[in-house]
């Protein structure tokens, strides 16, 4: 009997710190993530910029070379740099929406890298100074 009060109490101890380690996570995942949201709201822009301006070109309201510009110096680093304007208006209706995750994506794991190096940094310091 002992031993099962004693299975049942770690259980609940187990159950009670795994809850815990969630909430933290959690929270710290929140942050991040609300700390990566600036890079969204830029991507976002961009690909939106880039598919208005196709919309006007379509409709000979801006030159689509100059369309085809702008796609190289906003996403032409990540999509690929292009010459026709048909080529960029693929890319865009295939990876537009991709490449606003993506940004997001490489922003929150930018940032969680540089977390869990302060937090190493400092761990190490408790160490030393103790």
């Amino acid at each position: 009997m002992k031993k099962l009060f004693f299975l049942l109490a770690l259980t609940s101890i187990s159950l009670f710190a795994t809850a815990q380690a969630d909430s933290s996570y959690n929270k710290i995942a929140t942050e991040i993530e609300q700390e990566a949201m600036p890079a969204y709201v830029k991507a976002q822009h961009d690909i939106t910029e880039l598919r208005k301006a196709v919309s006007l070109a379509e409709k000979d309201l801006l030159p689509k070379p100059l369309v085809v510009k702008r796609f190289n110096d906003l996403v032409g680093n990540r999509l690929g740099k292009f010459s026709s304007f048909n080529a960029v208006v693929k890319k865009l209706e295939k990876e537009g929406d991709a490449y606003v995750n993506f940004k997001f994506k490489k922003e929150v794991s930018r940032i969680a890298r540089e977390k869990a190096l302060e937090s190493k940094f400092n761990v190490a310091e408790l160490m030393a100074s103790n």
